[in-house]
């Protein structure tokens, strides 16, 4: 085999190995996790998951940087939309509303749980605070051009609504997980029409 083949194998078995733990994250909470889950969930041995990744610690680190891409990823879509009003629609929309359902509530439960241990480890609170601004900084710039056409009320703040939007996703997820929402779908598509009909001319 190449040392290519050798260098895309393994970054895709690294990618296997995030994603099952991510996976494992969400549904047991990262304390509960171990190695062992992680590794039976792709049917390989522990001996493997440590020849890519030091322990669960460096393991959740890599899920981090790993939102953080996807973050970017999602945040470059965003920028390509003509207008902000379709900019700020499809941010809600992409951070909210993933489908199916369960892959939505993952998403949220692993959020939450992430967050807790971003609170307790300064390395991976770094990566959440890189994370946050990117995404607020793109938003205050669509917004600021979104006001400088004239597509939203003059007196809208940019950094202030970019900073509400971005309150208001992590608040959805807290109440996806939190409370028994029956439509989670229709959930989101009210809370959107409410935030596009209030800033916008």
């Amino acid at each position: 085999m190449s040392p290519r083949m050798t260098d895309e194998y393994s970054e895709f078995r690294r990618r296997q190995i995030v994603t099952a733990a991510w996976e494992c994250f969400a549904d047991k909470g990262y304390h509960e996790t171990t190695i062992r889950d992680i590794a039976g969930k792709l049917r390989l041995s522990t001996g493997i998951v440590y020849c890519y990744f030091k322990g669960k610690a460096d393991i959740l680190k890599a899920v981090q940087e790993c939102g953080r891409a996807g973050t970017a990823e999602m945040l470059a879509g965003i920028a390509r939309e003509k207008t902000a009003r379709g900019a700020v629609q499809k941010f809600i929309r992409a951070a909210a509303l993933q489908t199916p359902a369960e892959l939505r509530n993952r998403n949220a439960r692993s959020a939450i749980g992430l967050w807790a241990e971003a609170m307790k480890k300064p390395g991976y609170r770094r990566i959440y605070a890189k994370q946050y601004e990117q995404a607020e900084r793109t938003l205050s710039r669509i917004i600021s051009e979104g006001v400088q056409r004239g597509e939203l009320q003059g007196e809208v703040d940019p950094g202030a609504f970019a900073a509400f939007l971005m309150a208001l996703i992590s608040g959805m997820q807290v109440q996806s997980v939190l409370n028994d929402i029956r439509d989670p779908g229709r959930y989101c598509e009210d809370i959107t029409a409410f935030v596009l009909g209030q800033a916008w001319r």
